[in-house]
């Protein structure tokens, strides 16, 4: 509304004070706005008031005075805003901050602009001062799993006995953020495995497919309404990219061209996909058998040994993708018998296009020891 003119407004664009605990989403937040409304996350100024919790702090805002060691240095905030005037202003954990600290935003929030210790003025009118605080934490009141306008209330009558009312009446909007419940963690988690997917492929040509099972296991694992977001990537780190950064380090990745992250009894694995499409290949083989009668039973496990028989003979990368081909049609013509048992999760397709470039002989021992495991 401040753009249009329909409202005669002297501060900045927008004051916002964001409550919750630590981790649900509150800097980010911040920074999608800063890159919808000014088209990049570089727009947001990012000040963490912790920093701010001496008297003398307000001088690190708008410059020491002329005579003052780093007198001939810009300051923090009105540097930033000369050269950033279109941004969103990010103050962290503003409680901490000091009260002359407070005071110096009070006269931004009012008149839109902040003189430095050289005279210059910065203008902070096309700017959203956003200011963050999980005040209530300590007390444990109001960030409860439920949403409710009741714990909204407790939450906000916390802050009023926080700040002074001169400082909340120059706040357009308070918003409180609850804590992560495990769906949260689930939907968060997937652009965060999407990353560490994308980023593999494109610094070495790997592709890494994590599995529904251990997708659940590391959202579960990750879950923490305490610590939130940060808790979440600090598993996705210790589970999933410190295991890949070994790999890389030891020269294991670059063995294989597809890997995936599996779940197994409680406990994640990172192994070659191969491998997985060895044990889908069993798993389909299994399936399809119990379909059968015994006698179509007694084929289905001769034509197995034939398989083994000549994957053991095989020699060259064709032969072996020629027979895993065969191995593949032969459950397909099976597994078209009426009344199927459950199905097994994961589907036979895309198994044969990510033959190209593997490592066959791999394959051929998985498939090989697998079978005969299996089939004896």
């Amino acid at each position: 509304m401040a753009h249009t003119g329909l409202s005669e407004r002297h501060g900045p664009l927008a004051i916002f004070l964001f409550l919750g605990p630590t981790g649900v989403g509150k800097t980010e937040l911040a920074r999608l706005l800063a890159l919808f409304l000014f088209g990049s996350e570089s727009d947001m100024i990012r000040l963490d008031m912790s920093e701010y919790m001496e008297e003398h702090s307000v001088a690190k805002l708008i410059g020491s005075p002329p005579g003052y060691v780093g007198h001939e240095e810009e300051g923090q905030l009105t540097g930033k805003l000369r050269t950033k005037p279109y941004s969103v202003v990010l103050l962290d954990e503003i409680e901490k901050a000091h009260t002359r600290v407070f005071d110096m935003f009070l006269q931004v929030f009012d008149e839109g602009r902040l003189t430095d210790s050289k005279g210059r003025t910065a203008d902070a009118r096309n700017a959203i001062f956003i200011m963050t605080s999980n005040i209530p934490s300590d007390k444990h009141i109001g960030f409860n799993h439920q949403d409710t306008e009741e714990s909204k209330t407790e939450v906000l009558r916390e802050v009023e006995k926080r700040f002074r009312t001169e400082f909340i009446n120059r706040i357009d909007e308070q918003i409180v953020f609850r804590p992560l419940g495990e769906e949260d963690a689930s939907n968060i988690l997937r652009p965060m495995l999407d990353d560490v997917c994308m980023n593999l492929k494109k610094k070495y040509g790997v592709t890494l497919q994590v599995g529904e099972e251990a997708k659940r296991f590391i959202a579960k694992a990750g879950h923490s309404p305490q610590y939130g977001v940060r808790e979440l990537r600090r598993t996705v780190e210790r589970l999933i990219q410190v295991p890949l950064s070994l790999m890389i380090q030891k020269g294991e990745l670059k063995k294989h061209e597809y890997w995936q992250v599996v779940c197994v009894n409680n406990k994640i694995s990172i192994i070659p996909k191969i491998k997985r499409d060895s044990e889908v290949i069993i798993e389909h083989y299994e399936d399809a058998s119990k379909k059968l009668s015994p006698e179509e039973r007694e084929n289905l496990h001769k034509n197995i040994k034939t398989f083994v028989e000549k994957l053991e003979k095989a020699s060259t990368d064709e032969e072996i993708v020629n027979i895993i081909k065969e191995i593949i049609f032969d459950i397909r013509k099976a597994q078209k018998k009426p009344q199927p048992p459950k199905p097994v999760k994961e589907p036979l397709e895309g198994i044969e296009d990510r033959l190209h470039g593997a490592d066959f002989n791999s394959i051929k021992n998985i498939l090989i020891t697998s079978l005969k495991k299996k089939f004896r």
